[in-house]
This record gives structure tokens, sequence and C-alpha cells, in this order.
């Protein structure tokens, strides 16, 4: 059979009729278990779609047990909103490269059958991890468990949407699908916080969030033993099918390219949206609860009503649209109900109504785009390739809620002007800033507006254009935000004063910052390099530029993370009047990360570490030490500059110390 003969039958399919026992009739049946398990009448199909159903409802009950979670996380690991954001991260981010190779490996080797079972496998490991991650307060064993969860939920999304598209009524299959992973979504975020609660008789607060967090871990196992049992009864309905139908050739790479353009419109359109309602419902119920000071259980049930409608209408609009078609309407109008949604939180007051509005609305939207626009690639792309072509939009999704975070601005809550300071973090700016926020927040405390920047988000800059990269960015901070007001939960006033712009960067992040000043030399006025590696500085700078070159005793210690020939005694050398040298005795390289990168760390001997030490001290002191070296160069702040060269006034013990200040 030539390809477009089997593509045409495809498409027709898709529109025949709804009924079920579209394979033909073998044998009667001469039981009621006979009856049932055949896949010539309609019970059999019955059963795996609720079977598929449950699995679906199960995997968005962990998915969404983040947002749902959202406060008692953020208090009980004693974290901010901001390292909260990196559960979002691990979730998406693996998923941009995961999905896009995950799609073909299915196709070509795997199969459907056996990748559900895998995938559902590894949702139910992930919660477990988040689970353990609770119980040991290790947030960074909840972060790997988030990207298990992410790999596996999004992947069991692409093998299920393979399995449907080669059944009749794919729409109406994959409209109960998203009804079933909705009503999970939307009951994990209104009850997750009602569990937590009524556990209250479990003293440990770690505990109890641990406890409420393996209810997902229970459903994964019942969804697990589903998956086994679909296993077998796809196989008894191949073997009906294969004596019809023509065997279809693996997927190869070379055939992606002639996918038609209408289906990359389609993945770009569903990436868009389903990233923009990722995002809208993972940060909303914190949203919720500053702006419009709902209760956390008020703003978690505001936030579920994201997903009512789909609950409710999704299957009727599925149905309709099978029958009817229409695809490409429904996806407009539900576009349109979305942008009004957005448009609704952005232009109200803070009335408390508001919440449930935008979310109904937001639902009206979803309810309407899942069954059209998600089910399109269905009619265009043929069975053998769906894992693939399903691939290619989770890989899009993915990628859209990866880069929404791009930078993150860290800024006081008091109104008036003050100096911006731009963030590299280390490794050329591929460890995320996140991973930095104690400190960074502890800076923003001492009157800065701070951004950091994650150069190397998902689909966000390469190795060889990341300085050119930085460049554009401060440029494009500078150009855009110039004389206008940041807002923190609706009250303006926070302005940043770019003709007194700071620069700072840690480890190799600072290799970043020095070709942008190599390149501009005039962009900044004063620069802060922690415990900086560069290979590249061979060359003094031709200018004066107030520097800080800061390093640790441990960073240059096996295991090794900086080296001496290119450390901050190197970038001392290379620099002129005004500068600053120093390095704090017994602390490493991986002391100014948080708690959870600074286990990582630990863990893996990336870098040596020292748990003797109190970590909090240090970090009131390389905060300290870096506001106290930008107040005296940027804010004319004389008294700051005892804290910079008085060892009395610094409460770590030094090595190294030197400056030359006196131009």
């Amino acid at each position: 059979m030539g390809n477009d003969d089997l593509l045409e039958q495809v498409k027709t399919s898709a529109h025949q009729s709804t009924s079920y026992g579209s394979i033909p009739h073998t044998k009667d049946s001469s039981s009621l278990c006979e009856y049932i398990t055949d896949p010539s009448h309609w019970p059999f199909h019955g059963i795996s779609l609720l079977m598929v159903s449950f699995i679906y409802f199960s995997s968005y009950v962990c998915v969404e047990s983040q947002g749902g979670l959202e406060v008692p996380i953020i208090k009980v690991m004693n974290i901010d909103t901001t390292r909260y954001s990196l559960l979002l991260v691990a979730f998406s981010s693996p998923n941009v490269l995961f999905c896009l190779v995950g799609g073909v490996i299915v196709d070509r080797a795997l199969g459907h059958k056996l990748s559900l079972i895998l995938v559902v496998a590894m949702t139910g490991v992930g919660q477990f991890l988040m689970g353990l991650g609770a119980f040991l307060d290790h947030f960074w064993l909840m972060i790997v468990g988030r990207m298990f969860i992410g790999v596996g939920n999004e992947m069991t999304d692409v093998v299920s949407v393979a399995l449907a598209s080669k059944k009749q009524n794919a729409t109406f299959r994959m409209s109960l699908y998203y009804t079933a992973a909705k009503l999970g979504g939307s009951s994990s975020l209104a009850v997750s916080q009602y569990i937590y609660e009524q556990l209250r008789f479990i003293e440990n607060p770690s505990y109890r969030l641990g406890s409420t967090l393996l209810v997902g871990v229970m459903l994964m196992m019942m969804a697990f033993v589903i998956s086994i049992i679909l296993f077998f009864l796809d196989m008894k309905e191949e073997k009906v099918i294969k004596r019809e139908r023509q065997k279809i050739s693996m997927i190869r790479w070379n055939e992606i390219k002639n996918f038609p353009m209408s289906f990359w419109i389609c993945v770009a359109e569903v990436s868009i949206f389903c990233g923009g309602v990722i995002v809208f419902t993972a940060i909303g119920q914190d949203f919720y609860t500053k702006k419009y000071s709902l209760t956390p259980f008020e703003s978690g049930a505001a936030n579920s009503l994201v997903f009512l409608a789909t609950i409710a209408v999704a299957p009727i609009i599925g149905c309709l649209i099978n029958r009817l078609g229409r695809h490409s309407f429904c996806s407009v109008v539900g576009m349109l109900a979305a942008l009004s949604a957005h448009l609704t939180i952005l232009c109200s007051s803070n009335s408390f109504y508001i919440p449930y509005l935008a979310s109904t609305v937001y639902s009206v939207s979803y309810a309407l785009i899942m069954p059209s626009l998600y089910t399109i690639p269905c009619l265009l792309i043929q069975p053998n390739k769906m894992a693939t072509a399903y691939g290619f939009i989770h890989s899009g999704i993915n990628l859209y809620v990866a880069v929404m975070s791009v930078i993150s601005v860290y800024y006081p809550t008091v109104p008036g002007s003050y100096v911006p300071l731009v963030f590299v973090p280390g490794l050329f700016g591929w460890v995320y800033e996140e991973l930095y926020s104690d400190v960074l927040h502890r800076i923003t405390s001492h009157g800065y507006i701070l951004v950091g920047v994650d150069l190397h988000y998902p689909g966000y800059g390469t190795s060889s254009d990341d300085d050119a990269t930085l460049l554009k960015l401060i440029d494009w901070l500078i150009a855009d935000l110039n004389d206008k007001e940041l807002t923190l939960h609706g009250d303006p006033g926070v302005k940043a004063d770019w003709t007194l712009l700071g620069l700072m960067g840690h480890s190799a992040g600072n290799d970043n910052i020095l070709k942008v000043i190599e390149r501009n030399e005039t962009l900044a006025k004063a620069v802060s390099f922690i415990e900086p590696m560069s290979y590249s500085f061979e060359k003094e700078l031709s200018y004066s530029l107030p520097s800080l070159c800061y390093g640790t005793q441990y960073s240059e210690e096996n295991p090794k993370c900086i080296y001496a020939d290119f450390d901050y005694r190197h970038f001392y050398n290379k620099l002129h009047c005004p500068r600053i040298q120093m390095s704090a005795v017994e602390y490493g390289h991986c002391d100014i990360l948080n708690d959870s990168g600074w286990e990582l760390c630990h863990v893996s001997h990336s870098c040596k570490t020292n748990t003797t030490n109190d970590r909090v001290l240090y970090h009131r002191f390389i905060s300290g030490l870096i506001t106290g070296f930008f107040g005296y160069y940027l804010q004319d702040s004389p008294p700051l500059l005892s804290y910079l060269t008085n060892l009395t006034n610094i409460p770590v013990a030094l090595e190294n110390f030197k400056y030359d200040i006196k131009c």
C-alpha cells in the first residue's frame, strides 16, 4: 500500500461512525466473559477506554500535586517561590529533548504497549521520590522526582494518543482521556491542601507533606497494574486486526521532514496554549493568595476551575467534532476565550471574584481547544508515525514552559529608585540562578534590583552565542525597562537606575561577564567576580573598572572546581585600580548555593564541601560583602569601605587579602 493511499485511509477512518464493534465478528459469544473480552463487541472498547482514562487521572493527580501543595511545600521545605519554580523547571526541561527522542523510540523500538507500562512506572517512581524528599527534608530529591514525573507523564500522553489514533473515534477517545486527566488535575489542585490540613495529627510537617504526596503513589500502583492488563487486551485486539490490515513499516528519521506544514503550525499553536495553561496553574494558587488575599484553600479552589468545563463539556464537544468536524473553528474560539481570561486578570481590580471568573473563562477555552486543535494531527499523520508526531508537540509545550523563565527579577518592596545588578550563575550560565536565590534575596533586601539570567534554558542560547545573547539581554533591559516601574502584587513604585548598572557572576559565569565588559567597556560601573574561573582572560583590561575578586579555600582543593592559574588572583592581576582581592578560609565553591544545590554538590562530590561550617552565616557574609562593594562604588557610601578593607568587620577568616583602591 502506498503512503498516499494509507494517509487517505487514515483520514477517512477518522470521520467514520462513532459506534464500537467496527472489527468484524469472528465467533459467537458463549459466555459473558467472552463477550466482554471479545474485540468485536463494544464492552471490550469501553473497558479499555475506562482503563486508559484511569491512567490519565492518576498521572495528572501526581502532576498537579505540586500546584495544590505550593504553600505547604514552600513553608515545610523552607524555600522561596523562586526555588519552588525549580520543580516546574525540572518537570519541563528534560522533556524538550526526551519527547523528541522518546517518540521515535516508541515508534521504532519499544512499541506502544510496552512503552505505556514503562512510562506509567516512571511516573509512580517520580511521585515516590517526591514524597521521600519531603520525608527526608531533601528538596533536591523532590526535584529529581519531578523530573521522573515530567518524563513519565508526557510520554504517557504521547503513547496513549498513538494507541488511540489506530482506533475508531480518535477525537472522542482523546476527549475522554483529557477529561479524566483534568479531573485528576483539578482534584489534586483542590483537595491536596485539604488532605494536608486533615493530616494535622502527624506533628512533623515533613512527614505530613510526604504522606500527602504518597496518595499519588497508591494511585500510580493501580495504574501500573491496569497498564499491564491493557498490554494483553491490545495484543488480543491486534490478532483480529492483523488478519485484515497490512502491517505498516516503522518510521525513519528522514520521513519526519515530510510532515505537512499544517502539522508544524498545529505544533506551534498547541505549544503556546498548553504551555500557557501549565504556567498559569503552576503559579496561580500563590498569585491568587497574594494579590486577591484569598486563603490557600480558596485560591486552590479558584485555580482548579481552569479544568472544570473540560471535565463537564469536553466529551460532548469531542463527540460532536468527531462527527461534524470544525476543528479549526473551535480552536479559534478557544484561543479568543483564553486571551479574554488573561485580559481579565491584567485589567481587573483586586476583587475577590476575579480569580473565579478568569479561571472559569479559561476552562471554557480549554474545553474547546483540547478536543479540536490537539487532535488535528490524527487527521494529518499516519498511525505508525503518531508517537513521533506527538513527541514533537510535547517537546514544543515543554520548550515554551522552560523559556518562560529565562530571567528572574528580585526587587525590594519599598517604592523608590534602586541600583540594578545583573547576575550570571556558574558553569557559563548553565547552573540555574534559582539555586542562588537565598543569597540573591539577601542582596535585594539591602536595596538593589537584581536580575538573574539563565543563559542556557532549553532553546535559549548556545555555547557559541551566549556572550552575545547576554549583551543583547542587558541592552534590552536598559532600553525597554528604563524609566519604567516594576510592580509587586499590583503596587507600583520600584524603579531601576540603569546608569548605575553593576555586573556579578559566579564561577565560570564570570567568563561571560568578562567578555561582555570587553565588548562594551562603558556598560557597567562596577563588577563583582565571585569565585571566578576563566581560560580566556589573557590580556589586561585597558581601562579602570572597580572590581571585587573573591575566592574560597576549598574551591581549589580536590575535588577542584577552580584552578589556581585562572582564579580570583589571576583576575586581580589582570585588572587595574580600584580592585579588591580576598578568599574565605574553610569554605567551598558550593557554599553560596541554596540547600538543594549544596546537597547535590556534596553528594556528587563535584566540589570539596565541609559540613561543619555555618552556611547561614556565610550567606549573610557574602551578600553583605557584595552589597558593601556595590554600595561604596555605585551609591557613594564611604562608611561601607570598612566592611571591605577592615578585617575586624568581616565575620569569616580570610587569606590572600589585599586591595588597591587609591587610584
